[in-house]
């Protein structure tokens, strides 16, 4: 994840873990995550990793005076 003060930045690469994508966004592959036109994080994801990256995503904004950026996915071959 990348915070540039506009909005935050999650990078994805094609070579990413099938058990990544399957806890955090439910998908079975990379194309899968590709064409779901993801937008963010499911907060109601009680997936231990998921809350980790939900908790990081809250810090960088709370650190950012409370403004809520949005994220930005980016995926990557």
């Amino acid at each position: 994840m990348v915070d540039n003060g506009e909005f935050i930045s999650f990078v994805i690469y094609s070579d990413v873990p099938q058990d990544f994508l399957l806890e955090v966004f439910n998908c079975a592959t990379f194309d899968d995550l590709v064409s779901s036109g993801i937008e963010s994080l499911d907060d109601t994801n009680t997936n231990e990793l998921n809350v980790r990256l939900l908790n990081i995503i809250n810090q960088l904004r709370a650190e950012n005076h409370g403004l809520v950026q949005p994220i930005k996915f980016l995926f990557l071959e």
